[in-house]
């Protein structure tokens, strides 16, 4: 069967990863037969600085919300898979009161 998982991010060449994602799959399979997993947190790059951009970048429900909408666009498909906070965000309240917290990209 091939490969049936790939996994990108947002911030991954500014957005760049994601549509090539959605291409090499637009062109070789059918959606129903892979999974797509993406990442959320850091802002994509847009000549803003994060501090500039608090909606944009972090874990707002604003900035979640806002950022699979263009990971939607960006991969060409109208659901995703598996969505994934990139790293934890120590600037976003609200962590204490989730039992569990899993980021592709913690330290232990």
């Amino acid at each position: 069967m091939g490969i049936t998982f790939f996994d990108t991010a947002d911030s991954y060449s500014a957005g760049t990863g994601e549509g090539i994602v959605a291409r090499a799959l637009g062109e070789m399979v059918r959606r129903e037969d892979v999974v797509i997993a993406t990442k959320v947190s850091f802002a994509v790059a847009d000549g803003a600085a994060r501090s500039d951009r608090p909606n944009r970048s972090g874990l707002s429900r604003k900035a979640i919300m806002t950022e699979i909408d263009h990971s939607l666009l960006r991969l060409g498909t109208d659901y995703i898979d598996l969505y994934q906070i990139h790293r934890f965000d120590p600037h976003t309240p609200g962590a204490g009161k989730a039992r569990c917290i899993r980021a592709s990209s913690m330290y232990a």
